[in-house]
């Protein structure tokens, strides 16, 4: 979950109460993220089959716990941190905050990247590739440096759509000249969606590995948390998981 406005959490003394050993996990988790990270149910909820429902179950079984996947759009997470709504914020990484020292950080469960889709044969190489072109993208997403730097002197023009279907339809129909991805979701997109005519191009715009950000105020539930995942990483248990969806 990459955010354009940065988390600012005030750091609580440890001296305050600890969590009730029951406590469940407090899993939040933005409802823009894309499938397979996010697969939403009729009701809207969180569905079984999201990568992000699976690791925050396999998580909350090692830690010994239930967990509550809390559904938290990208401008509330500071308030939904602050007030204790949820205590762990994961598909991010330590960059994408102006303050990651105020959080527990795991280690990296995944990567990701973010690729360009675009009709065949048209498949951009570079950035240059795009100037003059209108890239679909995602609404409220911070993307790489030299990309922000074109959409702002005009180099790229950036059109923002809140479904990554709805940008692979524009793209379809050219009211869009490309689109900017996520690879995981756009390959997932792919796979089911008759979207034969779109290519993903083999430059990659930008590589990151995600990770999770613990917050909250018991320094041994955090501790106890971070460790739980780390050793599911250590054994593969989480890659495993990612790796049925690619």
């Amino acid at each position: 979950m990459r955010l354009t406005n940065p988390i600012l959490l005030l750091l609580i003394p440890i001296t305050a109460s600890a969590a009730p050993p029951d406590m469940p996990i407090l899993w939040g988790y933005s409802p823009a993220d894309p499938a397979p990270y996010v697969i939403k149910q009729t009701d809207n909820n969180l569905a079984r089959d999201s990568l992000t429902f699976r690791i925050g179950s396999l998580v909350a079984e090692t830690f010994g716990s239930n967990v509550d996947f809390i559904a938290t759009p990208n401008n509330r997470i500071t308030e939904y941190l602050q007030q204790k709504r949820i205590e762990l914020l994961c598909n991010t990484q330590p960059d994408w905050h102006d303050n990651p020292d105020a959080f527990l950080w795991t280690q990296p469960l995944y990567t990701d990247a973010d690729v360009i889709v675009s009709l065949a044969p048209n498949t951009p190489r570079v950035l240059d590739d795009l100037n003059g072109k209108v890239l679909g993208t995602t609404l409220g997403y911070q993307y790489t440096g030299a990309l922000t730097r074109a959409f702002e002197n005009q180099l790229i023009n950036r059109h923002d759509v809140r479904d990554i279907s709805v940008r692979m339809t524009m793209v379809q129909r050219g009211r869009l000249d490309a689109s900017i991805e996520l690879r995981r979701a756009a390959l997932y997109h792919l796979r089911r969606q008759d979207t034969k005519d779109l290519r993903l191009s083999d430059w990659t715009v930008e590589d990151f590995a995600l990770r999770c950000a613990i917050a909250g105020q018991d320094q041994l539930r955090r501790s106890r948390l971070r460790d739980s995942i780390n050793s599911l990483v250590a054994e593969g248990a989480i890659q495993r998981l990612v790796s049925s969806y690619d």
